[in-house]
């Protein structure tokens, strides 16, 4: 599933650069709706065309997976008691 938080910030590992980063729609497939997911841009590619791209993304503290998965997000709302 698409990853739908936004990160504090986002570096790339391989020179130490800031990324910027987005969450938006993704594009529109027949068989998927339009979801919300994390784009990180302006990543050099020419630069590190022959490196692997490596990305740290720092989320703010107590951001843990249930809240990054809309599938285990659903599953803990159907467990509280009102």
């Amino acid at each position: 599933s698409p990853l739908d938080r936004m990160p504090v910030s986002a570096t790339l590992l391989n020179t130490g650069a800031r990324l910027d980063c987005e969450v938006v729609p993704m594009p529109r497939s027949i068989r998927q709706l339009r979801r919300p997911c994390l784009h990180v841009r302006n990543i050099p590619a020419d630069e590190l065309a022959n490196e692997s791209v490596v990305v740290r993304l720092d989320f703010p503290p107590g951001l843990n997976r249930i809240a990054c998965d809309p599938m285990k997000r659903a599953a803990a709302r159907s467990k509280r008691t009102f």
